[in-house]
Formats: C-alpha cells, sequence, structure tokens
C-alpha cells in the first residue's frame, strides 16, 4: 500500500535514535517505572534493569526495536521483575505511586472517529483543569483508537496505607 510504513529494525533504530524517538519528560523519577516493548517479531519484552532517560531506554532495546513501547502508570521501589498479582510466593512489591489515566477511544477506527477522540480529549482536559485537581502530566495518541490523558492526584490518601498489598489493591 503507498504510504504505509514498511518497518524494519533499520526505520526503527533511525527513529528511536531521532530527538523525537522517545519523550519520558513526564515522569517525574523514570528509574521507578516498569518498561515494557512489543518486537517487530510480536512478544512483549520486560526491561530487566532500572530505566532512568531516554537514552538508557534506547539502549536496552539492544537491536530488538519496539513497534510499541509500554510504560507502567504505578511506580516502584523496585520496578524489576516485579511479580504477577496473585503469585503469592514472593514479597508484594512496594507500590509507591499510581498515575490518573483517561482512556479515549471511538470505535470503530477511522479519521472521523479519530478527530471525534482528539475533540473529546481536548474537552475532557479542560474539565479536569475547570473540575478537579488533578495535575495533567502527558496526553498522547494511544497507539490505537484514541488518546490517554495521564495525570497526577495530589491527594496521597490512598499511599499512607502501611501494608503493601493492601496499598496496591
Amino acid at each position: 500500500m503507498t504510504g504505509s510504513p514498511q518497518w524494519s529494525e533499520q526505520v526503527l533504530a533511525e527513529h528511536y535514535q531521532s530527538t523525537s524517538g522517545v519523550d519520558l519528560d513526564w515522569l517525574n523519577k523514570p528509574s521507578r517505572h516498569q518498561f515494557r516493548w512489543r518486537s517487530l517479531k510480536g512478544p512483549w519484552i520486560t526491561s530487566r534493569r532500572r530505566i532512568s532517560s531516554e537514552k538508557s531506554l534506547i539502549k536496552d532495546f539492544r537491536g530488538v526495536m519496539p513497534t510499541d513501547v509500554y510504560i507502567s502508570t504505578s511506580s516502584w521501589l523496585n520496578p524489576v521483575n516485579l511479580p504477577r498479582l496473585k503469585d503469592t510466593s514472593r514479597p508484594a512489591p512496594i507500590l509507591l505511586d499510581h498515575m490518573v489515566v483517561f482512556d479515549i477511544d471511538i470505535r470503530p477506527f477511522c479519521r472521523k472517529r479519530l478527530e471525534q477522540a482528539r475533540l473529546s480529549t481536548l474537552k475532557l482536559r479542560d474539565w479536569l483543569f475547570e473540575n478537579t485537581d488533578l495535575e495533567i502530566q502527558h496526553i498522547t495518541f494511544s497507539g490505537s483508537k484514541g488518546f490517554h490523558i495521564i495525570a497526577h492526584d495530589p491527594n496521597r490518601t490512598a499511599f499512607a496505607e502501611p501494608d503493601p498489598e493492601k496499598r496496591e489493591e
């Protein structure tokens, strides 16, 4: 198809090496978040180390350039090798914070619906500014049918819970 991107390791590597490849400026401490990415071959790969910057993330790709990158909206004392929710054989990880995420999708996917999702995102952003104390950190295309608004909630009450398992719930 004309106009469709032809993804290859080289094309993706060039993208991620460009100045617009990855933006982590919206994270206070990237090293407290989990990073995963999907390769051209399909499987998701989870970083086995802390990521402190865009440069360290790109270095961690190690020749398996991603088509998609996932960054957890939770922050952890140690975000490496997190246990699954139902894994009771390992100690519960220490959850430090969790952002508020709004996922705006309008189906079926087409240009008209994407424009509707964009306009809905702007309306929600304005409503959040006017009616809540949420601090918007980042707004981005979701990579699918719409947009994500990621915000920080200044109300820290839920994070005063000393038990890590209860705090995560």
